[in-house]
């Protein structure tokens, strides 16, 4: 027999995306473009923002703000306490990435093809850098570089937005990346799972999940 574990539920607008957490609150968006605060505990709503385009990345949180982008082109950081909007940054396309915080900058990729860093406390552009195709995963920061995929490897100097490497797999698209003893893993969409040096872009080893080879380089 099945038993009704939950401890609460709530109903939104539209399909949830991935939640943050903070002490005392849940954070998510939704396909029908609202990001809502919940009190974690009791479910209780504490405020909701509305974009005009689906919200499907999962926010980052930092000194009192939440960052976030959305399909209607726009970056946002809203404040967490009451959802009012801090400020937004205007985008060529969709916003799916998963924005990254290190210290006072935010980056995210964007479906215009580029990757943005922008001040954390004014949405003012530091840099962008034009990768030559969408931008969907969530960068990563290593050293004092940004990492990100799209059917290549980028890294760049995280302050300035120039070009440290390029690597050019030869699997097809790269998914999330994960970074860990200065090696980059990645899986890719033609079921490849690739290792790459993190500090010059070398490429170690990939491994064909169908075949179960591996190539050592």
């Amino acid at each position: 027999m099945l038993i009704n574990k939950y401890k609460w539920k709530f109903k939104t607008k539209g399909s949830v995306n991935s939640p943050i957490l903070d002490e005392n609150s849940i954070y998510f968006g939704d396909n029908e473009g609202y990001l809502y605060s919940l009190d974690k505990k009791t479910s209780n709503k504490k405020w909701h923002f509305k974009t005009k385009g689906a919200i499907y990345c999962k926010p980052a949180i930092s000194d009192g703000l939440i960052y976030f982008g959305s399909k209607d082109n726009y970056f946002y950081a809203v404040d967490l306490q009451d959802g009012t909007e801090h400020w937004k940054f205007k985008v060529g396309n969709w916003i799916v990435s998963t924005p990254v915080i290190c210290e006072d900058i935010v980056y995210f990729g964007s479906n215009d093809n580029n990757l943005y860093a922008l001040d954390k406390k004014t949405g003012k552009k530091k840099w962008s850098f034009n990768s030559g195709d969408i931008l969907t995963s969530s960068p990563r920061i290593y050293k004092d570089s940004v990492i990100f995929g799209t059917d290549k490897l980028f890294s760049l100097n995280r302050i300035n937005g120039e070009k440290k490497w390029l690597y050019k797999p030869n699997n097809g698209l790269i998914g999330k990346i994960y970074i860990y003893n200065d090696i980059i893993y990645y899986g890719s969409v033609n079921v490849h799972l690739s290792l790459v040096n993190a500090n010059n872009g070398a490429s170690l080893w990939e491994f064909n999940i169908n075949c179960g080879s591996n190539n050592h380089f």
